[in-house]
């Protein structure tokens, strides 16, 4: 029994009313857009125009995509590092900022009054 060949669909060909159908119409295969799953799995917006944009700077053999049959909800090991890093050098900024100049002087008339 051979199993049945999975759907595919250039996306070059495509515009963003026919993305946007296909998001409805076949969410497996839109899903299976590369760009697309990366925005999803990262919590960015998806951009249509920007998909399309950026299918036009790659080869032709990447332009046709086969339609998953399984979409994974887990981002990438590298994406979760980013987002940490992310984190820290954010929580370093709040943290371990200098203190203002105000807090200086209140520092050091708090010593000398001491």
């Amino acid at each position: 029994m051979h199993k049945p060949r999975p759907r595919e669909v250039d996306i070059s060909q495509m515009n963003e009313t026919e993305l946007q159908l296909l998001k409805t119409q076949d969410p497996f295969l839109y899903h299976s857009i590369p760009s697309i799953k990366k925005a999803k799995l990262s919590a960015h917006p998806i951009d249509h125009t920007k998909v399309l944009q950026d299918v036009a700077t790659q080869p032709a053999s990447d332009h046709i995509i086969s339609r998953q049959t399984r979409v994974s909800t887990e981002c990438h090991a590298s994406l979760a590092i980013e987002g940490f890093i992310d984190e820290i050098l954010l929580d370093d900024k709040l943290f371990f900022s200098p203190p203002s100049s105000s807090n200086k002087q209140k520092n050091t008339k708090n010593s000398r009054a001491a």
